[in-house]
């Protein structure tokens, strides 16, 4: 019995699962709104931009464009949790909203054009749009501690606007900050002990008092809580050299290609030259705007792949594969950048756009279908291999969004 109820349990979590509601940006008129896969509208459209953001969780930012600001909303779950805020952007970190304000201005004559963009101020709030920190700061750092993520708990770091440290711990169950470890210190030094032993979880703090003495605590986590261990006195004339002491800590991603083991001679009749198509992306800070495609000459590697051309139409062999897994159909082979790590090809045949991409399989294909420009935004938005993708039209702005089946999300009203 037990065995059969387990089963039945898991095919009603299956279903669940897969049976989550998908949505969409659905453009109405000039607006944009929120509707599910199946073109449900869910969220009436009252934006000039809908933006998906999909890095662990999916969720959208509304953008809505008055005089000379643009106003933005977080939405989450087909629910505007925040509405028409003067915030830039929106990023979740530890199941919290980090909502930041950026300013424009020169900061140093280390360029000698255009403006710099620095934070004018964070502030942090739950998934339900209570807010958390309302002061002012610089930053905001949501720390989870466990790798498992089955802590109730985080620590929360912010820099406030004149240079000094706070360290709360914030209970995501009772939805807010517990405890106060340290207030408005002018000095901050961190060690993660695992980055020395992987089996040490715990984090030293260093820093002055409200009396501005130097302290240093010592939190990990004991039988699933985050615990103060041990504070003590410390004397911050002692200089400490340590290469992995610090607030945060960057690394260089070294990306290696391998090599071919031997050059193969490629056809005297291919063709190296191509257009590529690139969005033109704003900086996260920028204002936004509606986006748009322009195109640049590029090159194709002879080690990789090149067009052949035959009867004025065009394919493309791949050199790894010894083969032509574009047949000589299109009229033009363009290049596209493509999300993760596949690579992609549009094709276009009788004024009509598809698609090729490689790094899934061989012969995966997108015939052409598309009358307006597409872009892939997510691969496997709807499912394995079952892309979102973004239109541009004749003037190379973006339009609206769209499946691989060529269901558009729009109306004219």
């Amino acid at each position: 019995m037990n065995k059969i109820v387990f089963f039945f349990l898991a095919i009603v979590f299956n279903a669940n699962i897969f049976g989550q509601t998908i949505s969409v940006p659905y453009r109405v008129g000039n607006k944009f709104g929120i509707s599910d896969q199946n073109g449900k509208i869910l969220i009436p459209a009252q934006f000039d931009v809908v933006e998906l953001e999909s890095y662990k969780e999916t969720y959208f930012q509304g953008f809505t464009f008055q005089e000379n600001i643009v106003l933005t909303s977080f939405i989450y779950k087909n629910k505007i949790v925040l509405s028409n805020q003067k915030y830039n952007n929106y990023y979740l970190s530890e199941d919290l909203i980090v909502a930041t304000k950026y300013k424009s201005g020169r900061l140093s004559s280390y360029h000698s054009e255009g403006e710099d963009y620095y934070t004018e101020y964070e502030h942090l709030y739950t998934k339900e749009g209570k807010i958390i920190i309302s002061e002012d700061v610089l930053n905001v750092y949501v720390n989870n501690v466990d790798e498992e993520k089955k802590l109730n708990q985080v620590l929360i770091s912010t820099t406030d606007k004149n240079k000094k440290y706070s360290l709360f711990l914030y209970d995501k169950k009772l939805k807010k900050i517990t405890q106060t470890f340290f207030e408005k210190s002018d000095y901050l030094k961190v060690l993660f002990n695992v980055e020395n032993d992987y089996r040490d979880k715990s984090i030293v703090y260093t820093f002055k008092d409200a009396r501005g003495n130097g302290k240093q605590i010592k939190i990990d986590v004991v039988k699933d809580a985050i615990k103060l261990i041990s504070t003590e006195d410390f004397d911050l004339n002692l200089k400490k050299s340590n290469s992995r002491e610090d607030y945060f800590g960057d690394g260089d991603l070294v990306m290696v290609e391998p090599g071919f083991e031997e050059k193969k001679q490629i056809s005297p009749l291919a063709i190296l030259d191509i257009k590529k198509i690139e969005i033109k992306r704003g900086f996260y800070y920028l204002p936004k705007k509606v986006e748009e495609i322009h195109s640049v000459k590029d090159k194709l590697s002879p080690d990789y792949c090149y067009i052949l051309e035959k009867d004025g139409k065009k394919g493309m062999y791949f050199v790894q594969k010894n083969a032509l897994l574009i047949p000589q159909d299109y009229d033009e082979i363009i290049k596209i950048d493509m999300p993760g790590h596949y690579g992609g090809f549009l094709l276009k045949k009788n004024n009509k756009y598809g698609y090729y991409i490689s790094g899934m399989s061989d012969n995966y294909f997108i015939e052409p279908i598309f009358e307006k420009i597409p872009i892939i935004e997510a691969q496997d938005y709807f499912g394995k291999n079952q892309p979102l993708i973004k239109l541009f039209d004749e003037n190379n702005k973006f339009f609206c969004y769209a499946d691989k089946t060529g269901k558009l999300y729009y109306s004219e009203k």
